[in-house]
C-alpha cells in the first residue's frame, strides 16, 4: 500500500473511521508519505483515541457520520476520501442487526450523499469486504470475476450492509460521477489489531463457513 499513499502527498485527506486498526495505520501511512492535513472522523465504537497519531498535521472529530452535525463539518475541501468507518464482523451483525445497518448503510449513504457535487474532491476510497462477492463454500476457495453472476442471498447482515454499499457507490458515480474505489478487505491483521476482541465482545467461537475467527 505504500506506493499508493505516496500518490497522496501534500493533499487534504479524510480518513472516516480513522481511529480504528485499519484506520490509524493508513493514518501513519499518509503522515510517512507527506500528506498535508488529515482530518479523522471516529466515534470510537471499536476504536481508542490514543491509536490516533500525534501530529500537528491531524484533526479529531469525535462522532458519526449519522449525525446531521458532524456529517455537516464535511466540506468540499478535501481530495481523498477513505471511508473506512464500519459494524465489525458477520456474527457481531447477526447479533445486532440494526448497528449494523447504522454504522455500515446509513454511513455510506449519507456520505455520498453529502459529498456527491463536491468539485475538489479526487477519489473517495470505500472499504467493502471480500464477503460481498466470495463464493459461499465450506471448500478451498475460488478467485471470483468481477463481471460473474452472484447470489442474491447473503448470509449476514455484514455482507448485506458491504453489498449494498457498493450499489450506492456505483449509483452515485453514474448519476454524480463521484470518483470512487471499492477496496474489498479480506481477514485484516497486522499491529494494532484488537487482540481478543471477540471475546469481550461476547462472540461466540464460531467456525464461520471455511473461516476460523481470531480470538
Amino acid at each position: 500500500m505504500s506506493e499508493q499513499v505516496q500518490e497522496l502527498a501534500a493533499n487534504r485527506v479524510l480518513v472516516v473511521g480513522g481511529a480504528g486498526f485499519v484506520g490509524s495505520n493508513l493514518v501513519r501511512q499518509l503522515l510517512d508519505a507527506g500528506s498535508g492535513e488529515i482530518v479523522v472522523i471516529d466515534n470510537l465504537l471499536s476504536a481508542e483515541c490514543r491509536n490516533i497519531p500525534s501530529d500537528k498535521r491531524v484533526s479529531f472529530i469525535n462522532g458519526s457520520i449519522t449525525d446531521d452535525a458532524v456529517l455537516g463539518t464535511i466540506d468540499d475541501d478535501f481530495d481523498y476520501i477513505f471511508h473506512l468507518a464500519t459494524f465489525h464482523g458477520n456474527q457481531s451483525s447477526i447479533n445486532d442487526p440494526l448497528q449494523d445497518h447504522e454504522n455500515n448503510t446509513l454511513t455510506t449513504l449519507k456520505l455520498c450523499e453529502r459529498i456527491k457535487g463536491f468539485g475538489r474532491l479526487k477519489k473517495i476510497v470505500y472499504a467493502s469486504a471480500g464477503c460481498t462477492v466470495a463464493e459461499k463454500t465450506f471448500d478451498d476457495a475460488q478467485a471470483s470475476i468481477e463481471d460473474a453472476k452472484i447470489s442474491l442471498y447473503y448470509d449476514s447482515p455484514y455482507q448485506i450492509s458491504k453489498i449494498i454499499g457498493e450499489l450506492y457507490l456505483n449509483y452515485y458515480y453514474h448519476q454524480y460521477a463521484l470518483p470512487c474505489v471499492k477496496a474489498r478487505f479480506q481477514n485484516v491483521y497486522g499491529p494494532g489489531e484488537i487482540l481478543g476482541a471477540g471475546r469481550w465482545r461476547g462472540t461466540p467461537h464460531t467456525v464461520w463457513r471455511n473461516v476460523t475467527p481470531t480470538f
